[in-house]
């Protein structure tokens, strides 16, 4: 094999892996690793440029200085004895496929990252080409999350604060399930000793279709109105996590109630013949008392929430004590737990709800803290002390103390204080206590009395509170974090309490993935064939527009219609409606239409940049392609306003409200980088989003917004999400 280095100027041939970096004044460094193929062989039919060179090297460098390139062919001597060069934009990791056996020929494509062991629990590793920070990417089965898959869907909870507010809770829109019998099983641990809604279900025609929650510290019940109170029954506010389960069918009225496991009642003759619509609105933490709405600061839960799910049928007594055995993945047939995870289509988080990633759910119905010794002696090494805890029910868990290196304590944050002869016995207390996080401990007040003080913050969350104390040291979790683990100004938090995660990362809001490495406007949309099934759908966009910018990348496949962006209202199906009809490109504004001839994108093969400009005064419109102005007209749709709250499609047309797809109207290709400005952008503005895919987001509809699994999209069909994007 051959490696070439660039260094000083100097290539230097070390076997056959070509590596060069990039560095001009107008680009960021990059930096290419080509592995050429063992046998003879070509990746056909995505060439966007072949020319003739000496070597592979000068090859390697053409492709290093055509932003499309991804990878190449090369034959050394064709009959003629002139070598040949094919620059690809696409590889053999992209598309399989294509890769096909040619005479004289080698491919040149990036090494592959990607190991059998990289991608858990079944997930799919596929290689991430000229990203520093990112050289794979797994690819999840439905099940699991992370950037590994490590994380199961279902391994989060929902964390209410202390408040009761009516603007905090979770809506899940629609459960698609028509019940005459449920089961709902959930996990709850309660902080205050209150009125708790845990789970509301509301159809259009009945607010209490489905209420289980504790009032009076009474636990309630509602299907379509009907009321039932389970004294004495209730989940104590502890601090510990309670599993709690309902089971009712309709024929006789049997409503069965389940605590941590063990049925302490069961009554028949409750809402006998009722049947519970389908396509209503889950809501988690509050009541409604309307259509997904009406929540009262009283009804609100204090607390946390997980593995909330609901089967359309009566789960046996054996089953549910299994699911209170532990917090586990299981998945409700009528409303699934993982339908409720953060950035998931059809679930909104409100106010203060938050999402908790990874689940302290504990595994076990008590919740609690124990401490296993290993060989019955406890061990503790110098200043770090280490807990581990081990039953039958639990699963293995570790703490790690850390003692501070000066007399220090973490001040205003004690939640118990008690006397330890040791330290040791000091995060034994700890670890009993479901809140304690770190502790400050001092071996001696003035009457020889050691000092135990629990905590439940740490140094991490609470660094102003830390401030020097003569005696006394602060105990806390050793921290993960350091300066280079979060990217693109992501903030790193250590995570207590869980050998899988040691730290999370806090991302700007651009940015996602476990270290924010991934910029959430780095895809691209792609749509195979026409077809009245394939669009991507975003509900709603909440700006009322007397002006607009439309930018947006594509890159065509086939020489027919194509519709790059819908935006329909209840009043006008084409409020805003950019297409390309008969190789002509065309704008509807409120019905309104205008064409410009001859202006149209080519279906090359390569991307092309497109802008409209809209305003009412006058009604003059601009058309902009690759950056460079094409045509300026006016009276399209003079003083009109494009009504807010419509629907935008992308690869499609909107015949009607959120619907009438036509085949012939659909996109052949790939869409990238739609951003929907409430002003006309300057031209040089244009001229510069052109110039690269990149990471503007417009104010009124952004590129991220249609990122597949944010709230509010939709993809249907064959209509496809490719991440990284390939847009250069």
């Amino acid at each position: 094999m051959r490696r070439v280095l660039f260094w000083c100027g100097i290539p230097v041939v070390v076997t056959s892996l070509l590596v060069v970096t990039v560095n001009a004044e107008n680009t960021n460094t990059r930096k290419k690793m080509f592995q050429r193929s063992a046998q003879e062989e070509a990746l056909f039919g995505h060439v966007i440029q072949s020319a003739e060179t000496s070597s592979d090297i000068d090859c390697f460098m053409d492709c290093s200085r055509e932003q499309r390139c991804l990878s190449f062919n090369y034959k050394s001597n064709r009959d003629d004895g002139i070598p040949v060069c094919e620059l690809n934009d696409q590889t053999r990791q992209s598309r399989p496929d294509s890769v096909v056996p040619m005479h004289g020929y080698y491919y040149y494509g990036p090494e592959s990252s990607c190991t059998s062991d990289l991608c858990l629990n079944g997930g799919t590793c596929r290689p991430v080409i000229d990203d520093s920070h990112q050289r794979y990417q797994c690819q999840c089965l439905p099940d699991f999350t992370g950037e590994r898959c490590q994380y199961p869907s279902e391994d989060f909870d929902i964390n209410f604060p202390t408040r009761q507010s009516a603007s905090d809770y979770v809506l899940l829109v629609k459960m698609p399930h028509q019940l005459t019998s449920f089961t709902v099983s959930m996990f709850v641990n309660l902080t205050k000793d209150v009125d708790h809604s845990f789970v509301s279900y509301s159809t259009p025609s009945i607010d209490n279709a489905l209420f289980f929650h504790q009032r009076g510290s009474v636990l309630q019940l509602r299907v379509n109105n009907i009321m039932r109170e389970f004294k004495p029954w209730k989940i104590r506010a502890d601090g510990r996590w309670h599993h709690l389960a309902l089971t009712w069918e309709s024929s006789q009225g049997e409503v069965k109630l389940y605590i941590d496991g063990v049925l302490p009642i069961a009554v028949l003759n409750y809402a006998n013949g009722q049947m519970i619509e389908a396509n209503g609105i889950v809501a988690i933490g509050n009541d409604q008392d309307s259509y997904g709405g009406g929540f009262l600061a009283k009804d609100a839960l204090c607390g946390s929430i997980s593995r909330v799910n609901i089967w359309n049928t009566v789960l046996s007594r054996d089953v549910i004590t299994s699911l209170a055995g532990k917090c586990g993945n299981e998945a409700g047939t009528a409303v699934a737990w993982k339908d409720f995870k953060k950035g998931v289509a059809g679930v909104s988080y409100h106010g203060e709800a938050k999402s908790i990633l990874p689940s302290a759910c504990t595994k076990g119905i008590l919740a609690m803290k124990s401490v296993l010794f290993w060989c019955g002696i406890p061990v503790v090494a110098t200043s770090l002390l280490v807990v581990t805890v081990n039953t039958e029910i639990f699963n293995t868990k570790k703490k790690m103390f850390q003692k501070s290196a000066q007399e220090e304590v973490l001040v205003g944050h004690v939640i118990q204080s008690t006397q330890a002869s040791r330290d040791f016995d000091c995060v034994m207390d700890c670890s009993r206590e479901q809140r304690c996080l770190s502790f400050n401990y001092k071996r001696n007040r003035g009457d020889g009395i050691p000092v135990c003080e629990l905590n439940d913050q740490t140094r991490q969350s609470r660094p102003d509170s830390i401030v020097p104390m003569d005696g006394y040291y602060y105990y806390g979790p050793e921290s993960s974090c350091t300066s280079d683990l979060c990217l693109n100004g992501g903030t790193c938090r250590p995570v207590i309490d869980d050998p899988r995660q040691r730290y999370q990362c806090q991302c700007l809001p651009d940015f996602t993935g476990q270290r924010c490495q991934d910029n959430m406007a780095d895809f691209d949309i792609n749509f195979p064939r026409k077809s009245t099934s394939d669009y991507v759908l975003l509900a709603k966009m909440p700006h009322q527009l007397t002006s607009f910018t439309v930018s947006l990348f594509v890159n065509l496949t086939k020489d027919v219609d194509h519709t790059f962006v819908s935006y329909a209202t209840s009043a006008y199906s084409n409020a805003i409606f950019v297409h390309q009809r008969a190789s002509v490109l065309r704008l509807w504004v409120n019905n309104f239409k205008r064409q410009f001839s001859p202006y149209k994108i080519d279906a090359d093969g390569a991307w092309h940049h497109l802008a409209m400009t809209w305003t009412n005064v006058q009604g003059q419109v601009s058309v902009y392609i690759d950056g460079i102005p094409k045509v300026t007209v006016l009276n399209l749709a003079t003083n009109n306003v494009i009504q807010a709250n419509g629907i935008v499609a992308i690869g499609n047309d909107q015949d009607s409200y959120g619907g009438g797809f036509v085949a012939k109207d659909a996109l052949c290709g790939s869409i990238s980088r739609v951003n929907i400005w409430n002003t006309v952008l300057p031209r040089d503005t244009i001229t510069s989003f052109a110039g690269k895919c990149g990471n503007e987001a417009g104010t009124a509809v952004a590129w991220k917004d249609f990122r597949k699994g944010a709230t509010g999209v939709s993809y249907h069909g064959e209509a496809k999400s490719i991440v990284p994007s390939a847009c250069k």
